[in-house]
């Protein structure tokens, strides 16, 4: 048997697509059964395109394991990959993968062999729906049977096949689908379209009924009901006024689109379907209630938590059972490109903080990947804090010189304390930032449709109400965090110098100095804000905006943006200081 031929006749008569849930083809709900294609329309086809897309997009590449990790471009796997067969490319082969985790939860890849060559010449994915597993009596798979498009049988051994599962609890011997997991929300879905298009489709006649007292001859009846057919039904004759003759009276017998809520119930369908793909809003182009700071955390949550995982397993997958089929390859292993985005502002914000502090010029330069300079190989940090540790065990004016020298120990001691200045800015904008998201939250939340627009001071204390609270526990937040990073850097010190005297954070005078710059710090904040809040207020009320909502929804989104900024600042300034 040629089995590419037979697949390859397949591929070119492909005209529909294979059942996806039960071995009948279908799945009857209610009155209707619905199919493979049924479901991969939408919101769902969105949903899978986003995912497909963005895994498709990622760059990967064949790497030599241990220290080496040089990457290598011509091996056979790396060439197959990127050149898989004759009409489809590297992007084609990933997005299907992709596609059928979702609508079968598995995928099935054919690297063709060329037997007068003895290598593998063409890759191709195979529709799951139609691949069959041989199950053998000792062993898990024995081997798979894909019926093409033409109705032929093709059998292939366990590892002419390369098989990619998501992993099914209930069937190790499958994968699971997302769309068979939404498979409830779908068919809610479905079926609201459904009744919506009916609707429009039939106008009045299937909502109510003609009622009478009166008999009617059968002349009467079939005059009646021609007329009310040709005047009353489908979309065009939708709501006309109704005209009615001999006692008869209209009854109506069935919830309309207003009765049903049908709006916020298909809203809710969507929003299910979207937890379960696990897909943000900004990511199938759905903007209501968005804003630029949660469009960007939507955008690293997604490929965080959705796509860098389904990278993960593909390629886990193909190191598993693609790479074994060449020769060589236990030295090698593909790595995708990593995907999910980086801050860069606040990797700059970083290197601003960093250079002279604990990196050199040339340090930071080269992180950058610039050359370097003359003299920036040197150390030239600020000035000592101004109020001492608090030690005084003999040891402080041997040790109140600077770090210049950079000794094995000293490198330690820098790259210890980088690390911990970064973690602490970062988990000090991130509180920050959820304060400044609950103050945005809590104003978008006012029903201000009964007050009218008034002067700007006015319609800022509507607005923003009293922030007071707000500033005291934000400045509470800051001073935790400020706290902790001022015990780690004194730790470091100690540890730098063997000092063995406990610390008095009180004693010192660095409490009542941590406390004062929170409380500048929450403050600095709050009047940014308001001061945002302020302009934005003017600037609308000059302009001829009449309605306060309007005018609450842009200052939520002015602060929200101002906040973003602020919350980098005061984290970036405050940890330099804990630490410095």
């Amino acid at each position: 048997m040629n089995i590419l031929n037979n697949f390859a006749v397949g591929l070119k008569a492909a005209t529909e697509s294979k059942p996806v849930f039960s071995t009948n083809g279908r799945l009857s709900v209610g009155q209707r059964s619905y199919t493979k294609r049924d479901y991969y329309y939408g919101i769902i086809y969105s949903c899978i395109d986003a995912i497909a897309n963005s895994v498709a997009s990622n760059g990967f590449g064949l790497y030599k394991k241990g220290k080496d990790q040089s990457e290598n471009t011509n091996h056979p796997v790396i060439q197959l990959l990127r050149n898989p067969n004759k009409f489809q490319t590297t992007m084609d082969i990933l997005y299907l993968i992709s596609s059928h985790i979702d609508t079968a939860g598995r995928a099935f890849l054919y690297p063709v062999k060329t037997l007068a060559k003895g290598k593998y010449s063409e890759l191709y994915v195979l529709d799951p729906a139609a691949m069959s597993i041989v199950q053998g009596d000792g062993e898990l798979i024995k081997g798979y049977v894909y019926r093409n498009p033409k109705g032929v049988q093709v059998p292939f051994d366990v590892d002419e096949i390369v098989p990619i599962f998501r992993p099914n609890p209930y069937n190790q011997l499958d994968g699971v689908s997302t769309i068979e997991m939404a498979r409830r929300a779908i068919e809610a879905d479905i079926n609201a379209q459904d009744f919506n298009k009916e609707f429009f489709a039939n106008g009045a006649s299937p909502s109510g009924a003609l009622k009478t007292e009166n008999a009617l001859s059968e002349t009467q009846f079939q005059r009646l009901k021609e007329q009310f057919k040709d005047e009353y039904t489908g979309k065009g004759n939708a709501h006309k006024t109704l005209i009615l003759e001999n006692g008869l009276n209209y009854q109506q017998m069935q919830l309309n689109q207003k009765d049903m809520d049908f709006v916020n119930q298909r809203n809710m369908t969507r929003d299910e379907i979207l937890s379960i793909f696990k897909v943000p809003k900004t990511i199938v182009a759905i903007t209501d209630d968005v804003n630029r700071a949660n469009a960007e955390t939507s955008d690293f949550v997604f490929m965080a938590r959705v796509v860098k995982p389904r990278i993960n397993l593909i390629f886990e997958k193909l190191n598993a059972f693609l790479l074994p089929l060449f020769s060589d390859t236990q030295l090698f292993e593909l790595v995708p490109d990593e995907c999910v985005p980086t801050n860069k502002e606040a990797d700059l914000n970083y290197d601003k903080a960093a250079v002279n502090v604990w990196e050199t010029v040339n340090e930071v330069r080269q992180r950058q990947g610039l050359e370097p300079i003359d003299g920036g190989d040197e150390l030239n940090p600020p000035q000592a804090s101004p109020f001492g540790l608090g030690f005084n065990n003999g040891h402080s004016k041997t040790h109140k010189k600077m770090l210049i020298t950079k000794s094995a120990k000293d490198r330690r001691y820098l790259l210890a304390k980088k690390r911990l200045l970064a973690k602490g800015r970062i988990d000090l904008q991130n509180a920050i930032k959820q304060q400044i998201a609950i103050l945005v939250k809590d104003i978008g939340k006012k029903d201000l449709a009964r007050l009218r627009v008034k002067g700007v001071e006015d319609n800022l204390q509507d607005i923003m109400g009293n922030t007071e609270k707000w500033q005291t526990l934000t400045g509470e937040i800051i001073l935790d965090k400020n706290t902790n990073a001022f015990k780690q850097s004194v730790a470091l010190v100690a540890e730098y110098y063997d000092l063995i005297e406990e610390f008095d954070l009180e004693k010192s005078g660095a409490l009542a100095i941590l406390k004062d710059r929170a409380k500048a710090s929450a403050l600095s904040v709050r009047e940014t804000l308001l001061q945002k809040a302020r302009a934005i207020i003017e600037d609308k009320i000059a302009g001829g905006e009449t309605t306060l909502r309007e005018i609450r929804d842009a200052v939520a989104d002015g602060i929200d943006g101002v906040g973003l900024a602020s919350a980098e600042r005061i984290a970036r300034t405050e940890m330099a200081f804990a630490y410095n």
